[in-house]
């Protein structure tokens, strides 16, 4: 059991790793030039999980004052093979939905404005970053989808491999210090 959890922990260097962008940095200096607090929450999943174990999501991060969402997501090569799919990655959506109180919610879409790969053995980390994403912890979801491979084509929910709920209203959040993490 030691081993597995060795084996199948995120890389030294992936801990408390961000994508650095104009958008996070410029939100990080107004709040140390206002001495307000840059604040950074990390989401507590219910399912990490997907596509059996080949998926999972090891961490979502939220930068409230720069409207950015953060994850990184384990992909199991064989799983993923055994599935005949090489690079799955290519078309990542979050589905936003800001009032989800609502009977009907009306949502939007975004794409990923970053994708960095980090291959470790048996697993690649695919660390991804959107900007535009605006919380109200009282009533919005979150949702990452996963399509298959192909060009970034427009968003169809039935072409879906994978679904993630990064955030929901019952979820948990953490706050997490700044410092830990390599802003300024």
């Amino acid at each position: 059991m030691a081993f597995r959890l060795i084996s199948t922990g995120l890389p030294g260097e992936l801990k408390n790793y961000i994508i650095k962008s104009g958008g996070i940095e410029k939100a990080y200096a107004a709040s140390t030039e206002a001495k307000s607090e840059f604040k950074i929450y990390k989401f507590e999943l219910r399912d990490p999980f997907a596509l059996g174990d080949a998926l999972y999501l090891e961490s979502a991060l939220y930068f409230e004052n720069a409207e950015n969402l953060q994850f990184t997501l384990r992909c199991k090569g064989s799983g993923l093979r055994e599935m005949g799919l090489d690079k799955p990655f290519a078309r990542f959506y979050l589905k936003v939905y800001p009032d989800f109180s609502e009977i009907d919610p009306e949502y939007i879409i975004l794409r990923f404005n970053a994708l960095e790969s980090h291959p470790k053995g048996r697993y690649e980390y695919l660390a991804l970053s959107f900007d535009g994403v605006k919380i109200d912890y009282a009533k919005t979801k979150v949702e990452m989808y996963l399509l298959g491979d192909g060009a970034f084509e427009e968003f169809n929910e039935n072409e879906t491999l994978a679904r993630f709920t990064l955030f929901d209203v019952n979820m948990t959040k953490k706050k997490m210090a700044a410092k830990k993490f390599k802003l300024g």
